[in-house]
Parts: structure tokens; sequence; C-alpha cells
């Protein structure tokens, strides 16, 4: 099991320590910088490339899917996956895109999002018998617990013929759910947050919970100390969820 820890480009810093994460498309396209060179930098050896489609769409900005596909092609060798460009709100387009990128070579990872018809989870994983598929448009329902739970609970539905196919879950790192559910990868800029909002993540063993640490709070805002402390904090809570996984039967290939 992998937690993706999102937003690298904010404290690369992090890589050192090890572990997987996950950068944007626009950040490097934004800073005109080369991924290659770049993640060899940070020292990242397991990235994935979120296209940044919903950032455009919040942004208003079209991302140009060709100049994505070059992109894509040119730093495979850094790149462990990379996402679909999403249309946000219109799955044929979405599906269009994915198709462009798969002729291209790409190997995009497909992404279903919140509320979609079950027919895309037959085209996705019946027609075209994909082993690696996302599942998104999560995040503002993470703090409403039935439905999400119950939109998950048919996803895992629709899935369970075609396991053990690998599921991603974009912006969702929430306790419960990855207890809940066997989800291969995830990710969230949730590390990212707790120094600037006061808090300090720590794995209790259980799972990841928010403690107040004043010792280290009051050192000037620390953020990268306390975010450094957080990210270890999701690590550990991998590790804890790939042995609990295993427990019950399921073991990932890498």
């Amino acid at each position: 099991m992998k937690i993706y820890l999102a937003g690298i480009s904010t404290l690369p810093e992090m890589a050192k320590y090890g572990g997987s994460y996950l950068e944007s498309y626009l950040y490097f396209e934004n800073k005109k910088v080369s991924i290659g060179e770049t993640l060899t930098k940070w020292g990242v050896n397991d990235l994935i490339l979120d296209s940044g489609a919903f950032s455009a769409f919040t942004m208003n900005v079209k991302i140009d899917i060709q100049k994505y596909a070059k992109t894509v092609l040119e730093n495979k060798q850094y790149i462990t996956k990379c996402a679909n460009l999403d249309v946000i709100g219109n799955a044929e387009a979405t599906y269009e895109n994915w198709l462009y990128l798969k002729e291209k070579g790409c190997d995009p990872l497909p992404v279903i999002h919140y509320g979609a018809d079950k027919k895309w989870f037959d085209i996705y994983l019946k027609q075209h018998k994909v082993k690696y598929l996302a599942l998104g448009g999560l995040v503002p329902y993470t703090k409403q617990r039935v439905k999400i739970k119950n939109w998950l609970d048919s996803c895992f539905f629709y899935i369970k013929p075609y396991f053990p196919v690998k599921i991603h879950l974009f912006g969702v790192t929430t306790n419960w759910i990855l207890k809940r559910y066997p989800i291969y990868s995830c990710d969230s800029t949730g590390w990212l947050y707790a120094g600037k909002r006061g808090r300090i993540l720590k794995f209790n063993g259980n799972g990841v919970v928010a403690h107040r640490d004043t010792e280290l709070l009051s050192k000037a805002h620390n953020y990268k100390q306390n975010d450094i402390r957080s990210g270890l904090a999701y690590m550990q809570f991998e590790e804890y969820l790939t042995k609990l996984w295993v427990k019950r039967g399921i073991v990932w290939d890498s």
C-alpha cells in the first residue's frame, strides 16, 4: 500500500526520507523546469504526475493535451504513473482524453469521479481491462461519512469481480477509509497543512491524528520541521496499512 505525499515541490527536503510523492504537471510547466532534472535534484524516485486538471479548472486555464503527452513521454523514466487529463464534469470527454493519451503511449491512470455512472467501471475494467484505476472528486465528501461510504461501497461492489485491480484514491488519506477499503494507493496534501494550522500529525499506532505540540510550534513557526514530522507519520501509517491488509490476505505487487 502506498501513500503519496502530494505537493512535494513545497517541501522537497521531505524526499530525503524516502517515500512516494505526487506533483502537478502545472508546477513543472509554470516553472519551466525539467521534470527529470528536478526529481533527480530532489531525490524523488516514486512520483505520480498529476495532470493538474482540477487546478486548471478552478483557475479557468486550459491544458494542452498534446503538450502534456509530450512531457510525459519525454520523462517516462522518472515518472511512476501519470494521471489522465480529466475534463471536470464531463466523463465522456475525460474518456476521450484517456484514449488519446493511451494511444500516444503515456499509459495514463484512468479516473472515475464521484457520482459517475456505473457504466464507466465496465468500460475501464471490462472493456479495456485496466489494472490500475483511480477514484476522484472525493475531497468535498471526506467529512460527509455517509455519502462517501455509500459511494465507495458501490464502487468496490463494481470493482470486486476484477480484483486485484489496483485502486488509487485522489486526495484521500482518511484513517477509516484506508482501513475499510483494499486500495493500492492514495494521496493528499494533508501533511503540508498541519504545521501551518498549528498542528503536527502523528501516527498513534492505529492511524494519523492531529496533536498540538507547544514545544515545536513555539520555534518561530517552524513549518518545515512540523510538516516533515507529519509526512513521516503518513509513512508510518503506510507501513501499518500494508501489514493490516497482508493479514487480511491482500498483498500487492510493487
